[in-house]
This record gives structure tokens, sequence and C-alpha cells, in this order.
């Protein structure tokens, strides 16, 4: 009784949606993992890192429900619920949408208490710098997304995207904070 997304039967599809340059994806890359050599060459806290990260995962998952709910012609193959195959319509793409806001939402309003409370425990405050670092790689971050979301919105999908496989792409960057979370309370 409920939602089942079955990936086996979802076609791929593209692998990227959004096509980053070289320039903003290693640095996108080099924001996205505490343990790079770079944040102790210029002693960034992990903390800060932490918040780097929570930031551009929140505007991953802003655009991803903007994808999401502007998607005109799309695929539900793997979507059942109560077993039966779910047809792809507007009101579907728009639940979808709306579950994903919430449920993806929720996981971050958590994390941010999280981070605010280990931010608390060390005395930092937001960031360590006064939240400076963290604005300014989030809106360097969101900028370079919308350029290239607006770029990928100009060319044509080269498959009818899978809404199930949309919707649990930007998943992928929960695990990597649930571990750091729970490593980093204990």
């Amino acid at each position: 009784m409920g939602y089942e997304i079955d990936m086996a039967a979802a076609p791929a599809g593209p692998r990227k949606r959004f096509r980053l340059s070289g320039f903003s994806a290693l640095n996108a890359r080099r924001l996205e993992h505490p343990g790079h050599r770079f944040a102790a060459a210029d002693r960034i806290p992990a903390l800060e890192v932490l918040w780097i990260y929570w930031c551009q995962s929140v505007i991953i998952g802003i655009f991803h429900f903007v994808e999401i709910g502007s998607l005109k012609a799309f695929s539900t193959d793997g979507l059942r619920k109560d077993g039966q195959p779910i047809p792809p319509t507007r009101g579907v793409r728009n639940s979808t949408a709306l579950f994903f806001l919430f449920h993806y939402g929720f996981f971050h309003v958590i994390y941010a208490a999280f981070l605010g409370g280990f931010a608390a425990l060390s005395g930092r405050g937001f960031g360590g710098a006064g939240g400076k670092p963290v604005f300014y790689s989030a809106a360097i971050f969101f900028l370079r997304y919308l350029v290239d979301f607006l770029w990928s919105k100009r060319a044509a999908p080269a498959e009818t995207p899978n809404l199930g496989r949309l919707m649990l792409v930007p998943y992928a960057r929960i695990i990597p904070m649930h571990l750091t979370i729970i490593l980093g309370a204990s």
C-alpha cells in the first residue's frame, strides 16, 4: 500500500541533467567533499564546509523542484501506487514535485538544526566567519546552476525524462550529509 519506484523498469535517461563548465564543476566538487585537501590547505573549518555543502544541496533541490514542476513531457515508467502503474498526468507531476519539495526540504531543515547546534556548541556561529564565505559560495553556486539550468532548458532533451529518476537524483547528496552529521556528532 503506497508508492513504489522500480528503478529497473525506469529507463536510465541522461546521466547529467545540468551541464557545468569544467571550472564550476571542479570548484563545486572541491566544495562538496569536506575531506578534500583544499579545506586543510585553506584552513576552512569543517563546519563552514558543511554549511557550504548544505547550501549547495538546498540550491540543487530548488532547481529539481522547478524542473519536476515544469516538465511538459515525461515518463512514469517504474512508478507504481498500490502495485498499479501511475499514468504521466499533470496531477502526478505536481504531486511528485510537492512531495519532493517537502520530503527533501524536511531533510535539510533537520540538517540545518544539527549544523546550527554544532555551530552553537563550537561557539563559531554560522559558518564561523560571519557567514560571508558560506554566502559567497552559495551565491556563486546558485548563479552557476541558474546559468546551466537555463541553458539546459533551451536545448531539447535527448530522451523523455523519467519522473522517478529525476526526483531521486538529488537524494544522493543526503548520504554524505547523514554520515558526516552522524560521525561528527559521535
